[in-house]
């Protein structure tokens, strides 16, 4: 069976590059094809890059594509929504996910192409964990009506947190049901460990998405509480006290967490990554709307006194004086991910 995965493959986002190569080994495990299906993001025409900005671009694409012409079914051909609706590739089964595919944020005017519009109304079709990457109140499409049509032809609809699922019901009417973002879905990411240990030294890993001055001042201040040593992944920084790793390969990134001793982040791939390789760690959001995907694993997996709102809060609690309790949480992994596998089993034996 050949199944073709629509997905933001291209983006040059650790997590983006990790949850499709998850996704694609799963669906290989069951001896099936898998291509990927390259329909480039539209970029912001409003975003301006000056020299710096290009270069640091050029660096991420750079590590990034390593990543991905080694590991990841690369397409041979790039789509637009006219050659799409013209000649769109064949497969056996269609899956969009995961990752945000259903935030109109991010697709903008390609929108409807993540809900497989171009198909035709026989083609087997499914969503595997994907994210309106919006809360209930932010959430309001203006072609809803649209959207609906579309969902309607899908044969399964799984999405990657609470909110999603309350968004399919309450703006659609449709069913759908919550699984684990396909990382969860591999047992081990050992093969993308470095030999080297970060110099056997105690760390604190900061992996910041949106990044502010006061996001380091902070991860110093919380290094010196806990006596690490801080590390910061994926950027230059102008601060003497701080070891920046700047844009780091995908192994450099899952080594370098792997190895720490505690992670802060607000991201919800490098929260997973704590999670999968046991560390204790904070998650503190940039941004609210960015934290219901965050909130709804917390909460599933019993860590939701991990999510704060401010660094104030983080000192306020003590919480790196706790530890994680593990194996309550695998135990509460290896339920959902029995129910995650289930779902996709359900259309690809």
């Amino acid at each position: 069976m050949k199944v073709i995965i629509l997905t933001f493959y291209k983006a040059n986002n650790y997590g983006a590059l990790l949850q499709c190569y998850a996704l694609s080994q799963k669906v290989k495990e069951y001896g099936h094809e898998v291509e990927l299906l390259d329909i480039p993001l539209k970029k912001d025409s409003k975003k301006k890059f000056g020299i710096k900005g290009k270069v640091r671009e050029w660096l991420i694409k750079n590590r990034t594509g390593k990543f991905r012409k080694k590991y990841l079914p690369d397409s041979s051909k790039v789509f637009d929504e006219v050659s799409l609706k013209q000649n769109y590739p064949e497969a056996d089964l269609y899956i969009v996910g995961s990752d945000q595919v259903w935030n109109y944020d991010i697709t903008k005017e390609d929108q409807l192409l993540y809900y497989f519009n171009f198909l035709k109304n026989n083609e087997k079709r499914i969503s595997y964990a994907a994210s309106f990457g919006l809360d209930e109140k932010d959430y309001n499409p203006s072609n809803a009506s649209e959207i609906r049509d579309h969902l309607k032809k899908f044969s399964g609809i799984s999405i990657r947190e609470e909110v999603g699922v309350n968004i399919c019901k309450s703006f659609y009417g449709i069913q759908s049901v919550k699984v684990l973002d396909p990382v969860f879905l591999l047992r081990s990411y050992d093969f993308l460990l470095e030999n080297k240990k970060e110099n056997n030294k105690k760390t604190i890993v900061s992996y910041k998405y949106s990044k502010n001055e006061k996001w380091y001042d902070d991860l110093h201040d919380l290094s010196q509480k806990m006596e690490l040593k801080p590390i910061s992944l994926n950027d230059i920084i102008l601060n003497k006290n701080i070891k920046a790793i700047p844009f780091p390969t995908v192994e450099k990134w899952v080594t370098t967490i792997s190895n720490a001793s505690f992670v802060i982040t607000d991201s919800f791939h490098c929260m997973v990554f704590a999670i999968l390789f046991k560390k204790d760690f904070v998650v503190l959001p940039s941004s609210y709307k960015r934290s219901s995907r965050m909130k709804s694993l917390l909460s599933d997996l019993g860590l939701s006194d991990r999510y704060f709102q401010t660094y104030e809060e983080v000192v306020e609690s003590k919480i790196w004086e706790k530890k994680i309790n593990y194996p309550s949480v695998f135990s509460k992994i290896e339920d959902l991910r029995k129910d995650s596998i289930n779902f996709l089993e359900k259309f690809l034996k």
